[in-house]
């Protein structure tokens, strides 16, 4: 006889009881079904974001436990600092729904991605969200300021660019004074 309709992961206790004019049952036996690989976290669209972190949020996959996950986040080239940046970090523990993503640099748009997993594996990759981190006044300077040429009436200026990771955001323009 085979039960069905039982849950992944579960200990059941069977027992199997003759019947006729007085029960007899036999003794029991515990086993736990087979764990199943999660399915795949679906991340909303509309993370949150301060200057320095970035809150996901998303489904928690049903029918399986989820006992750990992995964070993706790669920073975007075409907004904020060049090269790209990406990072990997494992949470060991179940998904509860939202996470908070630490330590971003202000301006920069990021792609992320989470994978659940538990004992039996890893579930496929979530889907990708982005989103940008808030801008903030720029803690570095123009750098290599110097005179060109000179005249009666005007000075020429050259100077190099604020660094990447001292913008916090779009420089939007320099001014001399």
């Amino acid at each position: 006889h085979t039960l069905t309709g039982l849950t992944n992961a579960r200990i059941y206790t069977i027992s199997i009881v003759a019947t006729s004019s007085t029960d007899l049952v036999s003794e029991s036996v515990a086993t736990t079904t087979v764990r199943l690989v999660p399915s795949a976290l679906v991340l909303y669209t509309s993370p949150t974001a301060t200057d320095t972190t970035i809150t996901i949020a998303g489904s928690v996959p049903t029918g399986s436990v989820v006992t750990g996950f992995v964070v993706h986040w790669q920073r975007d080239t075409s907004v904020g600092c060049s090269p790209s940046k990406q990072r990997f970090f494992t949470v060991n523990e179940g998904f509860s729904g939202s996470y908070e993503i630490t330590g971003l640099e202000p301006g920069n748009r990021y792609t992320i991605t989470v994978t659940v997993f538990n004992t039996a594996g890893r579930a496929p990759v979530s889907n990708a969200v982005t989103a940008t981190t808030m801008q903030t006044n720029p803690t570095g300077r123009p750098t290599s300021v110097r005179r060109g040429t000179v005249t009666a009436s005007s000075i020429t200026v050259h100077w190099g660019e604020v660094s990447c990771l001292d913008r916090n955001g779009e420089i939007t323009g320099y001014r001399a004074q």
